[in-house]
């Protein structure tokens, strides 16, 4: 008899621990959600970001389909426009057309990337804060000291101190037309990762893509790792360069972090975002072979790689294809994944901090704030702070999206 109500308190417990994560959960934004600033509503979400204050940024698209869309601000409980479709770029007669990775800074301003359409379509990335929008680096721009010229801005990311790091196609006589990776320094565009720069060690970068910032400066990247015949390998290397100019392999290099990786025929595809914590570590998802969808989640820290366990009584047959972890300066990691044994509908949005891994919001469940009691079918972006406020963009049953906020 005892030993049948440890087991009942058990599973209470368990549920009761899940409730309350679930009333911790608010709608930001949703479809059909009239949009502040235009007489549209809400459709499609883009990219999604929130900063250590608790502000949110993110773009979406508008319906009807002529009220286009734009870059919108969530803070202090309210949205707000940042930058909407149709409106002028500063220092040129374009206006925008689209706008790609809103990203909310620790000092209370939107890093995004602008496009304009017309006769010369362009990309650039612009600052915008209080005292309105203004120009970082634009296609047309030139590479001071250097014959490159910036034909398109294809990547961009910051960290809290406001430094910037940028990945753009360039053309230039020594590469042709190539792409890579730039810091703004003091408004100038200095080059960081271009192909064939070599580590100490001699190992060559192919295209950098990728790249995320750490508050040392540290700019930790992927490249394409050429194909070895009969070597088992990464189909990408991460690398870091450090503001002191130093360029080394983190991963798929034979480093001290290869051997376990390899032991398990890890693919870690290019198309895989890095997240890097802002004191450097990165958190990794890594499938078991190249045919399985079973994956581990790993931190990746200097060239030391440790595995986060995700294993909680509430699933004892463990997760499978996790993705897009997340990680911030506190350790924690929030990522998506599948309940491994329970079909490809049974996936959530997961948060490991302490020692333990959690559940944010799983599928099936209704999606707070939605219209019709809309329940929750698949997620991504999942994104912290450093308050370990976790930010999400979740697909209904209905079709309709949202943004929501756990924290």
């Amino acid at each position: 008899m005892r030993s049948r109500f440890l087991l009942f308190s058990l599973a209470a417990l368990s549920c009761l621990s899940h409730l309350l994560l679930s009333q911790d959960l608010r709608a930001i934004a949703l479809s059909g959600q009239k949009a502040a600033g235009s007489e549209g509503r809400f459709d499609r979400f883009g990219q999604i970001s929130i900063n250590s204050a608790g502000e949110i940024a993110f773009n979406s698209l508008l319906v009807p389909s002529e009220t286009a869309g734009g870059v919108y601000r969530w803070r202090r409980g309210s949205l707000e426009p940042i930058v909407l479709a149709g409106a002028p770029l500063p220092g040129s007669s374009e206006v925008v057309s689209g706008s790609s990775h809103p990203i909310a800074t620790a000092l209370g301003e939107i890093l995004v990337r602008l496009y304009s359409e017309g006769d010369a379509p362009s990309s650039g990335l612009y600052l915008v804060g209080e005292e309105g929008m203004r120009p970082l680096v634009r296609s047309g721009d030139r590479v001071p000291s250097s014959k490159m010229m910036i034909t398109s801005i294809i990547s961009h990311t910051t960290n809290d101190l406001g430094q910037i790091v940028f990945g753009a196609a360039f053309a230039s006589e020594l590469h042709g037309n190539a792409r890579g990776l730039f810091r703004l320094d003091r408004g100038k565009i200095v080059p960081i990762a271009l192909p064939g720069m070599r580590t100490v060690d001699g190992l060559a970068v192919e295209t950098a893509t990728h790249p995320a910032l750490d508050n040392f400066g540290n700019v930790t990247f992927l490249s394409s790792n050429p194909s070895q015949v009969g070597v088992q390998a990464l189909s990408s290397r991460a690398f870091r360069k450090t503001l002191d100019n130093e360029l080394s392999c983190l991963l798929g290099c034979g480093g001290n972090a290869d051997p376990e990786l390899l032991d398990v025929s890890a693919a870690f595809s290019a198309e895989q975002e890095l997240r890097v914590s802002p004191l450097g570590r990165v958190a990794l998802a890594l499938r078991t072979d190249d045919d399985s969808p079973n994956s581990r989640l790993l931190l990746l820290d200097e060239n030391r790689l440790e595995p986060i366990p995700t294993h909680s009584m509430r699933w004892r047959s463990g997760l499978r294809a996790i993705r897009e972890p997340d990680i911030n300066e506190l350790d924690h990691v929030a990522f998506c994944a599948q309940l491994a044994g329970s079909g490809a509908d049974r996936q959530g949005v997961f948060l490991h901090r302490d020692g333990r891994t959690e559940i944010v919001a799983m599928s099936g469940e209704p999606a707070p704030g939605a219209y019709g009691a809309a329940r929750f079918e698949s997620f991504s972006q999942p994104r912290l702070n450093g308050k370990g406020q976790l930010i999400f963009k979740a697909a209904m049953a209905d079709g309709s999206q949202g943004v929501f906020l756990h924290q």
